[in-house]
Parts: C-alpha cells; sequence; structure tokens
C-alpha cells in the first residue's frame, strides 16, 4: 500500500501532529534560512554600494574633430552625358505562340484496373468440420480403486495379563516366638534367683506371700508375652489382606486395561475399513464424474468448433464478395474520374495557353512604349537634375562645414552632461538597489514568518481534521492550487534539476523526459508508476543544489545524487545527511527542477532511494486546502 493512501484518515491524531511538527520545522528552518539571506544581502549591497561610489567616468567627445572641414568642393554634373538606354528596345514576345494548343487527354484511355477481381475467399472451407472429441475415450482413472485398510487385524487381540498368577507373599507369614520364649525364660530364671536370695531372710511364711506375689507376676507376664504374639499375629493378617487387595486390584485393572485396548483396536479396524471404502467410493465417483465432464467438455469444444469454422467460413465468403463488388465499383469510379479530369485539364491548357499568348504581346508591347517614354524622361530627370546638384552641393558646402562644427560643439557639452547624469544616476542606481535588495530580503523574511505562523495556525486545524481529511484527493487537487500558496512554499522544496536521470528497470531516463503512466524503480527497488510529475521554474543564481556522492559498502562502488537542499535522501535532507557520504559539493546554475510521485513515494538515483517531495508540499499547503 502506498503512504499517501489515506495521510489523514487512517493514521492516528498522532500521526497528524508529527506532521504538523515537521511543518512547524520547515516554516523555522525557512525563517533562519532568510535571516541569513538578509544578512549576505546587506553585505553585497554594502560592497556594490562601494563599487559605484568609487568607479570614475570620462568624457569620450572631448577629443572630437569636425570630420566636414576639408569636404571637396569642385562639383560637376555626372548626368551630362546620359542616354537613353531604351531607346532602340523591341518586343520580344510579340511572336509568341500557344504552347498548350496541342495537348491531349493523357487519362481518355484508361481502363478498370479492378474490372477483373475475383473473390479470393470463395472457395474457403471450415477447417474444423471433421474435428473429433479428444476426451470421447477417456476412462475412469480411479474405477479399480481398492480399500488399503479392508483386511487389517486388530494389534491388541491377543494380549496377556501379565499380573494374572500373582501371589499374597504375606499370606504364608508366621510368629516368631523366640522373643517370647526368651523373655519366659528370663523372667523365670530371674524370679527364681530373688527366690533363692530371700529363703534365708523371709522364713517359711514369708518365702510362701513372695512365691505367690512372683506367681501373679508370672502370669501377667506370660499375659503380655500372649498379648504380643497376638498383635504379630493380627499385623500379619493385616498385611496379608492388603497384599491379597493389592493383587486383586492389579489383576482387575490389567484384565480392564486389555479389554479396553481389545474394544479400541476392534473400532479402529472398523473405522479404518469404513474410511477405506468411503475413500474407495468417493474415487470412483470422482473419476467417474471427471470421465463425464471430459466427455462432454470435448463434445462441447468440437461443437464450438464446428460452428466457428461455419461462421468464419462464411465471414470470409462474404467479406470477399463485398470486397470484389467494392474493388469493382471503385475501378469503375477511377476510371470515370480519369477521364473527366483529363479532358478538363486539357480544356484548360488550350484556353489558357491562347490567353497566355494574347496577355504576352499586348505586355510586350505595352512594356517596350513605357521603357521609351520612361528613358527620354529619365534622360532629361538626369540632365536638370545635375546642374541643381551641384549648385546645391556648393550651397551646402558652407552649412555643413558650420553645422559640423556645432556638432562637435554639441557633443563635448552633451559628454559633460552626460558625464554628470551618469554620476548622479550612480548615486541613484546605488540607491535603488541597496532599497530592492534590503526589501526582496525583508519580504521573503516577512514571508518565511507569515509561513511559520501559518504553520503554527495549521497545528490546531490539522489535529481536528486528521480523521476527515484525505492527503490521496488533497494531492490530486494540489496540482491545481499551487498558485500562490504554492509560490511561497517552492522557496523551501526545490526539486532535481533538469537532465538529472532515474533508474528504470533496463536502463536510465533524465526526469524532464519522464511522464505519468511511466514505469520506473521506485523507492523500495521495485517497479512503480508515476502518478504525477511536478516541474519548476528556479532562479540560476541560487546556490542551494547539491551533488552528492555515496560509497555503497555492499559493492564498494560510488553513486552520485543531484537534488536541492531541502530534498530528502533515504529520509535524510541532502543538507543534513553524512551516513556514507564521500563527498558534498553546492553549486547553481538551474533553471528547472523536477519531481515524480509514485506508488511508492519516491524513486532511485544511480541506485540511491531518493523520497518524493510532493508530499511535504501538500502538507505545506493544507491549509489553502481546507478553506
Amino acid at each position: 500500500m502506498s503512504i499517501f493512501g489515506n495521510l489523514f484518515g487512517a493514521r492516528d491524531r498522532n500521526t497528524a501532529r508529527a506532521n504538523t511538527q515537521a511543518l512547524k520545522n520547515l516554516a523555522k528552518n525557512e525563517v533562519d534560512r532568510f535571516t541569513g539571506l538578509q544578512a549576505d544581502a546587506q553585505a553585497t549591497v554594502d560592497e556594490s554600494r562601494d563599487v559605484f561610489d568609487n568607479f570614475e567616468f570620462t568624457n569620450d567627445f572631448a577629443d572630437l574633430t569636425n570630420p566636414y572641414a576639408d569636404i571637396q568642393t569642385d562639383f560637376e554634373n555626372v548626368y551630362a552625358g546620359a542616354e537613353n538606354v531604351a531607346d532602340g528596345m523591341t518586343n520580344v514576345a510579340a511572336d509568341a505562340q500557344n504552347v498548350y494548343a496541342g495537348a491531349e487527354n493523357v487519362a481518355a484511355g484508361f481502363g478498370n484496373a479492378y474490372a477483373g477481381a475475383e473473390n479470393v475467399y470463395a472457395g474457403a472451407t471450415n477447417i474444423y468440420e471433421g474435428a473429433e472429441n479428444t476426451f470421447a475415450g477417456a476412462k475412469n482413472t480411479f474405477a479399480g480403486a481398492k480399500n488399503t485398510f479392508a483386511g487389517m487385524d486388530n494389534a491388541y487381540a491377543g494380549l496377556d495379563n501379565k499380573y494374572e498368577g500373582m501371589e499374597n507373599r504375606f499370606e504364608d507369614m508366621t510368629v516368631d516366638m523366640r522373643a517370647a520364649d526368651f523373655q519366659a525364660q528370663q523372667g523365670q530364671q530371674q524370679r527364681a534367683n530373688i527366690m533363692q536370695g530371700l529363703k534365708g531372710a523371709a522364713g517359711s511364711s514369708g518365702v510362701a506371700g513372695l512365691a505367690q506375689a512372683m506367681a501373679n507376676q508370672g502370669q501377667m507376664q506370660s499375659q503380655q508375652i500372649a498379648a504380643g504374639i497376638g498383635q504379630q499375629e493380627r499385623q500379619n493378617a493385616m498385611m496379608s489382606a492388603q497384599e491379597g487387595s493389592r493383587i486383586d486390584q492389579l489383576q482387575r485393572g490389567a484384565g480392564m486395561q486389555l479389554q479396553q485396548m481389545e474394544a479400541g483396536g476392534t473400532m479402529a479396524n472398523q473405522q479404518m475399513a469404513a474410511q477405506g471404502a468411503m475413500q474407495q467410493q468417493n474415487m470412483q465417483m470422482s473419476g467417474a464424474m471427471q470421465q463425464q465432464n471430459m466427455q462432454m467438455q470435448g463434445a462441447a469444444n468440437q461443437q464450438a468448433m464446428q460452428l466457428q469454422g461455419a461462421a468464419d467460413q462464411q465471414a470470409q465468403i462474404l467479406s470477399g464478395a463485398a470486397s470484389q463488388q467494392e474493388m469493382i465499383l471503385s475501378g469503375q469510379q477511377t476510371l470515370q474520374n480519369q477521364q473527366i479530369a483529363g479532358a478538363s485539364e486539357q480544356q484548360n491548357l488550350i484556353l489558357g495557353g491562347a490567353a497566355t499568348q494574347q496577355a504576352q504581346v499586348l505586355a510586350g508591347a505595352q512594356t517596350l512604349q513605357n521603357q521609351q517614354i520612361a528613358g527620354a524622361s529619365e534622360q532629361q530627370n538626369l540632365i536638370l537634375g545635375g546642374q541643381q546638384t551641384a549648385v546645391n552641393q556648393g550651397i551646402n558646402q558652407t552649412n555643413i562645414q558650420a553645422q559640423g562644427q556645432g556638432v562637435i560643439d554639441m557633443q563635448i557639452a552633451q559628454g559633460n552632461a552626460n558625464v554628470q547624469a551618469a554620476e548622479f544616476g550612480q548615486l541613484s542606481t546605488g540607491l535603488g538597489l541597496d532599497y530592492a535588495q534590503l526589501a526582496g530580503a525583508n519580504a521573503g523574511l516577512s514571508a518565511a514568518k507569515g509561513n511559520q505562523m501559518s504553520a503554527y495556525g495549521m497545528s490546531a486545524n490539522m489535529a481536528n481534521s486528521a480523521a476527515n481529511n484525505s492527503l490521496g484527493g488533497k494531492l490530486i487537487s494540489a496540482t491545481a492550487q499551487l498558485g500562490s500558496a504554492a509560490l511561497g512554499t517552492k522557496a523551501t522544496f526545490i526539486c532535481v534539476p533538469k537532465g538529472i536521470e532515474i533508474d528504470l528497470e533496463n536502463g536510465k531516463k533524465p526526469i524532464e523526459q519522464i511522464k505519468p503512466g511511466d514505469i520506473i524503480m521506485g523507492y523500495n527497488g521495485e517497479l512503480v508508476k508515476v502518478l504525477q510529475k511536478h516541474e519548476y521554474l528556479e532562479n540560476p543564481k541560487v546556490k542551494r543544489f547539491y551533488k552528492v556522492k555515496f560509497l555503497n559498502p555492499e559493492t564498494n562502488k560510488t553513486s552520485k545524487v543531484d537534488v536541492c537542499d531541502m530534498h530528502r535522501i533515504m529520509g535524510e535532507r541532502a543538507m543534513d545527511i553524512t551516513k556514507n557520504v564521500v563527498s558534498k559539493e553546492v553549486y547553481s546554475g538551474v533553471n528547472y527542477s523536477y519531481d515524480l510521485l509514485t506508488e511508492d513515494a519516491g524513486y532511485r538515483i544511480d541506485g540511491v532511494p531518493v523520497n518524493s517531495m510532493i508530499e511535504e508540499l501538500a502538507l505545506a499547503i493544507s491549509k489553502t486546502n481546507n478553506k
């Protein structure tokens, strides 16, 4: 999409503000430039004033002499012996004859060159008469297609349950009696030791009570041992039950998984078989349809060719007959016209010859008589005139000498007066130049400041109308509205000088020879169409054009671009661009400049992308367009 597609409509307010700021910057640059020009103009005027004030004039007529002072005074009648040179002349056309008297009609025997013309299309035949249907024998290429999924097997059908024969490894667990036996034995030994130690001290009655107490203690220990054994047995039972439950879950889960996989394999087989059958049916139907379409298309083509051949045959026969008739009638008409023209020309020649003969005879006699009379009169006039001239020359000699001295005196006086007038004109001209140049600089500065104020005033208008205005329409109308508004902005937007060559697909072409509709190499290196071409009259004294030489880092070659100082190259103004720049040269002497509006807002000069300035020019006159 071109960047000129919808500048104010599709872009948001930030873009409008950016464009407005760019316009303000341009106006400020213009004010700064004209401020510098005003200072330069003042310096130039001062220098010119010094030259005019110090110029010295001299009187070129001060040493003139009288060229008539020594004029010849002895005059004679140079025509005294003149004779009548036409006295013996005769009529040279007295015996003239009619040279066209025997003229003949050269077209009288012409024949009709088209009388035997024939109809060259009379035997034309229908070249499509025997055309055949090339698709008549077309076959269904999918007629024998097979269902490649029809015989597929269930890959999960024979799977085994790997958890099917698992055993409960806690089922045969036993109770460890060694700890209980050791504990009982240790208790008995401890009680026996106690009885043996206390036997002598307690007596028989005391031993009996102690034995009873120890018996009770042994009984309680036995109960504790029995409780510990029961706890082990209960724990063994719980572990056996848990393991059995876990094995049962694994077996049931594996069985369910095998069942699901087998069912899924069966379903996948059914789906693939059905899909294969459907594809087979679709291919057969598609082949049959394609075969039918090809046969019908072939028949239609055959019929169309036969009908077209018959129509061409009839048109050729009718055209040949019409051409034959037209040639015959044209030949007859041409013959008749030639015969009439020949007879008329013959009659005109005969009558013209007789009239010319008579006119020549009469003219010869009249000329002879006139020459004889004029000769005698001229002879007399020469004699009398010579005598009078001699007298007049003698009389005028004194007058000429006196006039010559008067002319000398007047020239000397006029020279002195001219010196005074020149000195006064010098002062007047110098003063006028001072005022003219200062007035021009002041006017330029005033216009630049006016543009700057207009740019600030336009910011609000452009922001409010950002969503409604379209640069596409403005660019079309800008060309017709570049009047007084464009005259002010043109001082800023000088363009590409005449003679600079624009890159084409193959070769180059001077910019002044390019016209709207031409195809050129665009800013992005692709072929684009030229939409508009602007031409400007420049001041050759303005020194604002740049010859910029670039170094291409890829090819290590240099390219040259000639544009004005404000023209953009790769988005940067020529006066400011520095990237890959080898040299810059500022020059003047440009009479005409040009700019192109393309589909991608630019073009290429010697391979370098150059921006079109018409967009910025349209922005600069947008205030005029909105009125």
